[in-house]
C-alpha cells in the first residue's frame, strides 16, 4: 500500500510537471499571439494612414491644377481685353488719323 501511495505521489507530481509545462506553453503562446496581433494592428494603422495621406496628396494636386487653370482663365481675359482694348486706341487712332488727312485735303483743295 505505500508503494502504491508513492506511486500515485510520483504520478501527481509528474502531472503537476506536465501541466505546469503546458500552462508555460499557452503563456508563451499567448505573448506571441499578443505580438501579433498588436503587429497586425500596426500594419492596419500604416495602411491607414497611407490611404489617407494618398487622398491628400491627390486633392491637393487637384486643387493646384484647379488653380493653375483658374489662372490661365485669368490671364486669357486679361491678354483678351488688352487687345480688345488695343484694337479700340488703334481704331481710334486710325479714325484720328483718317480725319486729319481729310481735313488736310479740305484744306489743300479750297486753296487750290
Amino acid at each position: 500500500m505505500l508503494d502504491q501511495l508513492k506511486q500515485v505521489e510520483m504520478q501527481k507530481t509528474q502531472i503537476q510537471g506536465q501541466l505546469e509545462q503546458m500552462q508555460e506553453k499557452l503563456q508563451q503562446q499567448a505573448k506571441r499571439n499578443a505580438k501579433r496581433q498588436q503587429q497586425v494592428m500596426n500594419d492596419a494603422q500604416l495602411d491607414q494612414f497611407e490611404v489617407m495621406h494618398k487622398a491628400r496628396l491627390q486633392d491637393t494636386k487637384a486643387q493646384a491644377d484647379m488653380a493653375r487653370k483658374d489662372a490661365k482663365q485669368a490671364q486669357n481675359l486679361q491678354l483678351a481685353d488688352a487687345s480688345t482694348a488695343s484694337n479700340i486706341t488703334l481704331k481710334s487712332q486710325q479714325a484720328k488719323a483718317d480725319t486729319a488727312i481729310k481735313a488736310q485735303r479740305a484744306t489743300a483743295t479750297e486753296t487750290e
